[in-house]
């Protein structure tokens, strides 16, 4: 009922833009840094030009880069449907251990830590007060 009730009150708001709803437990002592890679997803899913210059990033990285980040992201069992996604991700928020041991990966993270800087600087969230009441009420 919570979750119907925060998507009921976004949808008021948003309309039929279309949004990316994110979360994270802090509760459970883990990074809190976290949020930004989520931020990035939400940016994917919902701006178009966001995706557009992270494609072209993708499509302009070293090729033996890009192979091992793969790799990786097929490692960690992500369905090839969100591979792209979860590489920009990666790339422009951090890394896992593993893909830190990547040759060149850093300077290779420039492209997109730049991109997605652009368009976090622009993110300005504010409280909103959610409307408890759902249509599963009716």
């Amino acid at each position: 009922m919570i979750m119907y009730s925060i998507t009921d009150t976004i949808k008021k708001i948003v309309g039929k833009d279309p949004y990316y709803l994110i979360g994270i437990d802090q509760d459970t002592g883990g990074d809190p840094t976290l949020i930004l890679h989520e931020v990035a997803h939400g940016l994917w899913f919902s701006d178009q030009d966001f995706k557009k210059q992270m494609t072209n990033a993708i499509n302009n990285m070293d090729s033996n880069v890009k192979d091992k980040m793969l790799d990786r992201i097929k490692e960690f069992g992500y369905a090839e449907n969100v591979y792209m996604d979860e590489l920009q991700a990666h790339m422009s928020t951090g890394l896992s251990i593993k893909m830190n041991r990547i040759k060149n990966i850093k300077s290779a993270m420039v492209p997109f830590y730049k991109i997605f800087m652009k368009y976090k600087s622009k993110i300005n969230p504010k409280p909103i007060p959610i409307d408890w009441s759902t249509d599963l009420d009716k």
